[in-house]
C-alpha cells in the first residue's frame, strides 16, 4: 500500500514537472514570436508620430524647430533600425532630412544620404508613384538636376496619374523651376491643371493653392480657356473665378 502511494505521488510529481516544462517552453516560444511584433509596433508608432510632424510642417514651416527636427530624425532612425527595408520609413526619413535642409538645420554637404533613402524606397517598392514624385522634388529643389527630376515625374505619372501627391509634386516642380524649363516641360504643368480642373475639392484645392502660391493664374487662364469647350459647368466656373477673374 505504501509503495503504491509512493508510486502515485512520484507519477504526479513527474507529470507536474512535465507540465511546467511544457508551459515554460510555450512561454519562451511565445515571447520569441512576440519580439518581431514588439519591434514592428515601436517602428510603426514612431512612423505615425513623424507623419504628424511632417503634416504639421507642411501646414506651417514655423512649427519646425531644431528640437522637433532632431526628435523626428531619431524616431525614424529607430524605425529603420527595426525595419530597414520598409519603404514608408525610408521615404519619411528622406522627407525629414529635406526639411532639415530647408530650415538650415542640415548642411548641404550631408544631403547625399537622402538620395540613398529615396532610391532604396523605390527599389523596395518600384511601382509606388509617390516615391517617384517626392524624389523628383528632391532632385529639382535640393540638387537642381532638372532632367533627372522630370524622368522621375514621368515614372510617377506612369504609376499614379491621378494620385494627389503626384499631381501636387509635379506642379510644384514645374512652377518652382518655371524659368529654367523648356516648353515640353512646362506643358506638363498645364496638363496637371487640365486633369484637375473638374476634380473634387479635396484634389482641386491643393492644386489651386499651388497656382496662387507661384502666381500662375494668368498663364493658367490663357491655357484653360483654349480648352474650355469640353469642360463641365463646374470646371468653367472654376476657370473664370479662380484663374481668369480680373484678368
Amino acid at each position: 500500500m505504501t509503495n503504491t502511494l509512493q508510486q502515485q505521488l512520484s507519477a504526479t510529481a513527474t507529470n507536474l514537472s512535465i507540465r511546467r516544462a511544457v508551459a515554460l517552453l510555450l512561454a519562451v516560444v511565445t515571447l520569441w514570436l512576440l519580439v518581431p511584433v514588439w519591434h514592428a509596433g515601436i517602428a510603426s508608432a514612431n512612423f505615425f508620430r513623424v507623419q504628424f510632424y511632417l503634416n504639421e510642417w507642411d501646414k506651417n514651416a514655423d512649427n519646425l524647430t531644431a528640437e522637433r527636427y532632431q526628435q523626428a530624425v531619431q524616431l525614424m532612425e529607430v524605425s529603420l533600425a527595426h525595419e530597414p527595408d520598409h519603404p514608408h520609413y525610408l521615404l519619411s526619413m528622406a522627407k525629414v532630412l529635406e526639411w532639415g535642409w530647408y530650415k538650415g538645420l542640415r548642411p548641404a554637404s550631408e544631403m547625399a544620404v537622402v538620395e540613398d533613402y529615396y532610391q532604396h524606397a523605390i527599389q523596395v517598392r518600384p511601382n509606388w508613384p509617390n516615391a517617384y514624385a517626392d524624389y523628383a522634388w528632391y532632385l529639382s529643389t535640393v540638387q537642381f538636376r532638372l532632367t533627372e527630376a522630370f524622368v522621375q515625374l514621368s515614372l510617377a505619372d506612369q504609376y499614379g496619374p491621378f494620385m494627389p501627391q503626384v499631381l501636387q509634386r509635379t506642379l510644384a516642380v514645374v512652377y518652382s523651376q518655371w524659368r529654367y524649363l523648356n516648353p515640353t516641360q512646362k506643358a506638363i504643368g498645364y496638363r496637371v491643371l487640365e486633369r484637375t480642373i473638374d476634380a473634387n475639392p479635396r484634389l482641386y484645392q491643393p492644386i489651386l493653392q499651388l497656382v496662387k502660391q507661384y502666381q500662375m493664374q494668368r498663364l493658367g487662364c490663357i491655357y484653360l480657356q483654349t480648352r474650355s469647350s469640353s469642360y463641365s459647368d463646374l470646371a468653367k466656373q472654376r476657370v473664370q473665378h479662380d484663374f481668369c477673374q480680373n484678368r
